[in-house]
């Protein structure tokens, strides 16, 4: 077996976490414990991630959240009048599955596009295609899509 001409070929498949894996295990001898079906299953596994990986950073970064929100840094102080319970409901995502619409309401300041990008970027961990946009912003794109009768 030809290291090279392998990995030439990984990474002409585009297969360069893979090819990355394999050069280190063949360079430092850490396949010999495995058996061809582990190691197989290991090189697939690096790949498949680093995939993955990449189509969730790139649904982000296309979806044009304005900052990283992550539902950990979520507070549920009393005087926020968020309930906790309703809102890990929401994470789970079922309205999506379910083709229901999300309007989050409340005053200036209480975290309404915060809570939005959440739930934005926990659909774009689960792969999901989304956008992120203000209210202005929105119908201002809405408004377009009438005029152009993109919108009925």
């Amino acid at each position: 077996m030809n290291e090279h001409n392998t990995l030439e070929k990984m990474r002409r498949m585009r297969m360069n976490a893979m090819a990355t894996l394999y050069h280190r295990c063949v360079n430092e001898h850490l396949y010999q414990d495995y058996s061809l079906d582990d190691f197989l299953s290991l090189l697939v596994d690096t790949e498949w991630e680093s995939r993955q990986s990449r189509n969730i950073e790139s649904l982000i970064l296309r979806a044009g959240f304005k900052q990283d929100a992550a539902a950990s840094d979520i507070d549920y102080q009393a005087t926020r009048n968020l309930d906790k319970t309703t809102f890990e409901r929401l994470l789970s995502l079922n309205f999506i599955s379910r083709k229901e619409n999300l309007i989050i309401t409340g005053p200036t300041g209480s975290g309404k596009s915060f809570l939005a990008q959440c739930l934005g970027i926990k659909a774009c961990q689960l792969l999901n295609k989304t956008t992120y946009y203000n209210t202005a912003r929105f119908f201002d794109i809405a408004k377009l899509a009438k005029l152009e009768r993109h919108l009925s």
